[in-house]
C-alpha cells in the first residue's frame, strides 16, 4: 500500500496552526491594546467627551475629567433575561447618558434600547433623582419613557435599571470621591 502524499496534508496543518500561534503570540499586546483604546473611545461616547481624560476607578467605574462618573449597572429583568448596561453621570447626579453594552431581548422589538437601533435610550439624559418617582416607568403606567410597540418588558427593565444605577451613585459617590483623592496621592 502506498501513501502517496497523505503525510503532506497533517504536516501542512500542523504549520498552519504553528504559524497562526506565532502570529497571535506576537500580535497578543496590540490587540489588547487597541481593545482597550475602543472600549476607552466607546465609554467616553456615552458622556459625548470623546477627548476627555479617563481614570478608572475600579473594574467596572471611572470617573472622567473629574466631572463625571461611568459605571456599570446590570438588570435580569429583560424579556431574555440580563441586560447590561454603563451610566454616565455627572457630579451632581444628572445623567450624562445611557449606553447597553450587552443583552439577547428580541430582535426587532426589544433591541431597540440599543443606541445604534434607535434614539431610545438618549432619552435619559438630563434626568436625575430629582426626575419624580412616577416618571421613571413607560408611558402605559403612567411614566415618561416610552415603550416599543409590543415590548413593555424590555424598556421598563432599562427604566429601572437606570433609577437603581442613580441610587447607587447617590449611596456611594462620596466613597467614590475618597477612592480618587487615594488614587491621587499614591500618584
Amino acid at each position: 500500500m502506498k501513501l502517496n502524499g497523505l503525510w503532506q496534508l497533517p504536516v501542512l496543518a500542523a504549520g498552519c496552526g504553528l504559524a497562526l500561534s506565532l502570529t497571535q503570540v506576537k500580535l497578543q499586546p496590540a490587540i489588547e491594546t487597541s481593545r482597550e483604546n475602543y472600549a476607552i473611545h466607546q465609554l467616553l461616547s456615552i458622556i459625548g467627551e470623546p477627548e476627555a481624560s479617563i481614570e478608572q476607578l475600579g473594574e467596572a467605574l471611572f470617573r472622567v475629567d473629574g466631572n463625571n462618573y461611568l459605571f456599570a449597572v446590570t438588570t435580569n429583568e429583560g424579556y431574555n433575561g440580563r441586560i447590561d448596561l454603563w451610566l454616565g453621570i455627572d457630579v451632581d447626579g444628572v445623567i450624562e447618558g445611557v449606553r447597553v453594552h450587552a443583552h439577547a431581548e428580541t430582535p426587532g422589538l426589544g433591541d431597540k434600547i440599543d443606541h445604534r437601533l434607535s434614539d431610545w435610550i438618549h432619552g435619559f439624559k438630563g434626568h436625575s433623582l430629582r426626575t419624580p418617582d412616577d416618571a421613571w416607568d413607560v408611558r402605559r403606567h403612567g411614566g415618561e419613557f416610552d415603550q416599543f410597540t409590543g415590548a413593555t418588558i424590555t424598556p421598563r427593565a432599562v427604566i429601572h435599571a437606570v433609577r437603581q444605577g442613580l441610587e447607587e451613585f447617590r449611596e456611594h459617590q462620596p466613597q467614590w470621591q475618597t477612592m480618587r483623592q487615594v488614587r491621587n496621592e499614591r500618584n
